[in-house]
Formats: structure tokens, sequence, C-alpha cells
């Protein structure tokens, strides 16, 4: 399957990591519902990123084209602290 080429300086952020473990995959995603959640101050704080473990290759990547279109990105990530800031700051009142 080719891909189309991407821009050099097009914007990117990670929406999913994928690691082997010894008996499978691991696929870690942000939750948005838990981030947004972490914002009220009255909740305790709970980490926004799920882990779900498939044992075999095929079943981690159809999970992932199942669920792509419904992925967030983690705003927080390492790297890309100026651009979450960048965001906060200019969309507010």
């Amino acid at each position: 399957m080719a891909s189309a080429p991407v821009a050099a300086s097009a914007p990117s952020r990670t929406i999913a990591e994928i690691r082997s473990i010894a008996n499978g995959f691991v696929v870690r995603v942000d939750d948005p519902e838990v981030r947004k959640a972490n914002q009220d101050s009255k909740q305790p704080y709970q980490d926004p990123m799920k882990e779900y473990s498939f044992t075999t290759v095929e079943k981690a990547l159809a999970w992932i084209k199942a669920n792509i279109q419904t992925l967030t990105a983690d705003e927080d990530e390492d790297g890309d602290e100026f651009g979450a800031s960048f965001k906060r700051a200019t969309t507010e009142n």
C-alpha cells in the first residue's frame, strides 16, 4: 500500500503508541473523557493514557483501524508544550 508524501512542515502529533510485549502488543492512547474530567479540580487526577493489550498484530491493527478516527492527540506530549500553550493562549477570553 503506497502512501502520499507528507510535507516536512506538516504539523503532527502522536495519537497512539504501539509497544511489543512478551505475549503480544500494547496500544496506548489518550482518553479525552478522562482528560476532561481531570480539568475539574474536584475530581482526583487520573492518567488519561489508556492501554489496550492484544495477542496478535492483526488484532492490534484491527482495533487501531476501527478506532483511529476517534483518537485524539495528547496536547501535553513532550516536545510540543509550545504548541499546546500557544493554542490555549490564543483561545482564552
